[in-house]
């Protein structure tokens, strides 16, 4: 039996359960009040003449029944005002897994929309590689690589069908490892380009994290430098180990960031604003930290920027 995948409309019914009942109760209190008040009333309305009259007694403090009537009119508006107070609270209340509910599917459509992106330019690009080769052998070798590409496509639609899913239990990834798989995938993009990418390994370990997200923040840092770095320019990776963490340092020699927007390059409102940068960093950063890691911009000038991506070392 398949288990239901979370529909981002849950919330919406659950809130406006919740406000439907709230605001019921809050009317069958109301309602109670009025009835209550009635029914007093009533019965004093049936109470003989002679002992609504006024009568002196010592010792006994007598209240007309206008003050009596004026003062449960007084609390009835009290006791209204309470109640839409509280129903105006709580509808704010219930309401909030609303704007949630928008939200997760905003990034929802940002995150597919980026995500598909690149492997559709890779495929692209190995497709017209592909109607330039000659060589069967060569041919085969670009084709198990499109095969891949695809592959890791269709896991990408998968995930991002699930929505909002928990972070994955972490596992060993070999940090070197993926990393020069990626650069392997994107050569062809960076010959396209004219642009020289290289990747110098030295951590040789092993981190936290799942495959699919050092791929998700690697991937993104990658395509943010190949997309900034003119032709003829290069793109190089480093890694290291720093305390406790793997370090993967990017470098490009793209145009560089200005200081104003250094500090937002990692937001997804700046991100999505049409500036250039695209999602890609924000999506980087947020998955990095996902898994206690984190993506900074280490340097920039105008000769290019320096980006840092820091994994924790696995204990296993």
């Amino acid at each position: 039996m398949m288990n239901r995948v979370p529909s981002p409309q849950d919330p919406v019914r659950r809130a406006a359960w919740k406000i439907g009942l709230r605001v019921g109760l809050a009317s069958l209190l109301v309602l109670f009040i009025v009835l209550i008040a009635a029914l007093v009333f009533l019965i004093r309305r049936a109470q003989p003449a002679e002992r609504a009259q006024r009568i002196d007694l010592p010792g006994y403090l007598l209240i007309d029944g206008r003050e009596i009537y004026l003062a449960a009119a007084l609390a009835a508006l009290v006791l209204v005002l309470a109640l839409t107070a509280f129903a105006v609270y709580t509808a704010r209340k219930a309401v909030r897994p609303l704007q949630d509910a928008i939200e997760q599917q905003r990034r929802f459509v940002q995150d597919a929309s980026h995500q598909l992106r690149t492997p559709l330019a890779v495929i692209d690009a190995r497709a017209q590689l592909l109607a330039r080769l000659d060589a069967d052998g060569q041919r085969a070798v670009e084709l198990q690589s499109l095969r891949g590409d695809i592959r890791r496509m269709v896991s990408t639609v998968e995930n991002l069908l699930q929505g909002t899913a928990p972070v994955e239990p972490t596992e060993a990834v070999d940090f070197d490892a993926v990393i020069q798989s990626l650069s392997d995938e994107l050569q062809v993009l960076a010959r396209e380009k004219k642009v020289q990418l290289s990747f110098e390994p030295g951590a040789r370990v092993r981190v936290a994290s799942t495959e699919t997200a050092l791929r998700t923040v690697l991937l993104s840092v990658l395509e943010n430098a190949l997309k900034v770095t003119p032709a003829g320019g290069r793109v190089a990776l480093i890694s290291t180990v720093d305390v406790g963490s793997a370090v993967l340092r990017i470098t490009d020699t793209g145009p560089g960031i200005t200081a104003e927007t250094a500090d937002q390059i990692f937001q997804r409102e700046f991100s999505a604003s049409g500036n250039g940068f695209g999602l890609g960093l924000a999506i980087a950063a947020e998955t990095a930290e996902q898994y206690r890691g984190s993506l900074t911009l280490e340097s920039s000038s105008s000769a290019g920027s320096t980006f840092s991506v820091k994994i924790p070392l696995s204990k296993g």
